[in-house]
């Protein structure tokens, strides 16, 4: 069962107007609360579409 506080979602672009980076995370919390593991969706210089995954951890 998931509760509320295990999501994080963000987004980001670049401030550069000639730089086409932008994106959203997706990442969930781990049951014991030790690390966050997700996705990322978004494009950049070389795709229009590219994606991967990450880890967040202390």
């Amino acid at each position: 069962m998931q509760t509320d506080n295990e999501h994080l979602l963000g987004y980001y672009i670049s401030r550069e107007s000639n730089v086409i980076s932008k994106g959203t995370l997706y990442f969930l919390l781990n049951r014991v609360g030790e690390f966050m593991i997700g996705k990322w969706v978004g494009c950049n210089y070389d795709s229009e579409f590219t994606w991967g995954f990450g880890v967040i951890a202390t």
